[in-house]
């Protein structure tokens, strides 16, 4: 029978083995956590290491301890049911980190980060160390080529301006955004005080942020201009 064929763990004997592993998972874990943590991404060090340490352990009750209880018990069943339900919740984790913010995606690459790390985890607590280790590696190299400010690498981002503007003309606006390098208004409200009509503006620009532009604006434009602020992180 399969199960016969199936090496049973001596909990005396091999136990360390699994707490090497466990630990070797965290510092996977934790090397990945660290890159992403540097760039102030949504998931860091401790989401990675509890990750990569959790997964290591599903994988690891998978495949030893629910074998020694079926021969124990005398019954059968699939010991990669465990480890097969690893997936489908670390992707549950990961569409909780993204996040869909004035048409831009966020979080795309942490989540698919978070996503591999439990496979490290998976890997490792299956015995496959060397493998883990290797996969931890490759995950940080590619992240750190592709920030690398070479132009092909670079995804634009774009930041988000705020205003309030006195709408005084209908051209009021666009010589504004015009100056902001982007004519793409992702967000328009407006009202009446006092028999103005005050515009509340959110423009979306590829533009690098600069202190000084938006203060030439304020200086330029000081009899419409009412605010100005970047809104995105």
């Amino acid at each position: 029978m399969l199960l016969s064929a199936v090496h049973v763990v001596d909990w005396n004997s091999e136990v360390w083995h699994f707490v090497v592993r466990l630990v070797v998972s965290i510092i996977c874990g934790v090397i990945i956590g660290v890159e992403r943590k540097t760039r102030s991404k949504e998931a860091g060090i401790r989401t990675h290491a509890i990750v990569c340490m959790a997964a290591c352990l599903f994988m690891i009750i998978s495949k030893y301890m629910t074998t020694a209880l079926f021969n124990e018990t005398g019954q059968s069943g699939d010991p990669s049911r465990i480890a097969s339900q690893v997936v489908t919740g670390i992707g549950f984790l990961g569409a909780g980190i993204i996040m869909y913010r004035r048409d831009v995606m966020y979080g795309l690459t942490t989540a698919a980060g978070v996503w591999a790390t439990a496979a490290i985890g998976m890997a490792i607590g299956s015995g496959f160390l060397v493998v883990g280790v290797v996969a931890t590696l490759l995950i940080l190299i590619l992240q750190i080529i592709f920030h690398l400010p070479i132009k092909p690498f670079r995804s634009p981002h774009l930041s988000i301006i705020k205003l309030q503007i006195w709408m005084e003309t209908d051209d009021t606006l666009n010589t504004i955004i015009n100056e902001l390098g982007s004519p793409k208004v992702t967000s328009y409200k407006v009202k009446s005080n006092e028999g103005k009509l005050i515009a509340t503006v959110e423009v979306a620009t590829q533009a690098p942020f600069s202190v000084d532009l938006m203060n030439s604006i304020i200086r330029n434009h000081s009899d419409h201009v009412i605010s100005i602020e970047r809104t995105d992180e």
